[in-house]
């Protein structure tokens, strides 16, 4: 008899491997072209712009790592070490996710 927990069980494909890496891609191209702007705006002076792209990158940034952090916790599949919260701190969270 299966429990309900392998019922909800997925099988990984390779579709879902392809999505994760595009995703990887598209995210770390997202946050270098974010600072690239940023960077012109600020050696052209102007600071306004530059803080605000960096501002809401960061906060995004932020967010994420906090989500990544609540559902490995929720998850309960891994011993939550120093390693894990540094990670997070680090912004690294959701390439592990």
């Amino acid at each position: 008899m299966t429990t309900y927990r392998e019922k909800q069980q997925k099988r990984f494909t390779k579709v879902d491997f392809f999505i994760i890496i595009f995703g990887l891609v598209v995210y770390t191209f997202d946050i270098g072209t974010d600072l690239w702007t940023a960077k012109n705006f600020l050696c052209e002076g102007q600071y306004l712009k530059g803080i605000l792209i960096l501002s809401t990158g960061l906060f995004s940034s932020i967010i994420i790592q906090f989500f990544s952090y609540s559902w490995f916790k929720e998850d309960e599949t891994e011993n939550l070490d120093w390693a894990f919260y540094l990670l997070h701190s680090l912004y690294g969270g959701l390439f592990i996710r």
